[in-house]
């Protein structure tokens, strides 16, 4: 999304910090090293049944899997940013979009 926002509002834009990107995540004929799209459904799904609880953070950061404060702080975390249930990242445009065509 900020890369979105920074390509369509530049003059609102004066720096962006991303962590953890990618250009795209699915396959594409012009991103070949992208997730098939049965590996991308099966991890969405998985985000889906485990988002905000102490298993989606063993799944996501597996050497503190043997951290309760860790994993308790990880859950806390994610319900606080996205709450459980209506948010679905199987159902958001994310997963199989590119900025690209928004890039000059």
């Amino acid at each position: 999304m900020a890369l979105f926002f920074a390509a369509t509002r530049p003059e609102r834009t004066s720096a962006l910090v991303l962590v953890n990107t990618t250009a795209r995540w699915a396959v594409a004929d012009d991103y070949p090293i992208g997730l098939p799209r049965e590996v991308l459904d099966a991890r969405l799904h998985q985000v889906d049944q485990l988002w905000g609880t102490e298993a989606m953070a063993a799944s996501m950061v597996p050497s503190r899997v043997d951290d309760a404060q860790f994993r308790r702080w990880w859950a806390r975390l994610q319900r606080a940013t996205a709450p459980q249930g209506p948010w679905r990242p199987s159902n958001a445009p994310w997963p199989r979009s590119t900025p690209a065509p928004c890039l000059p």
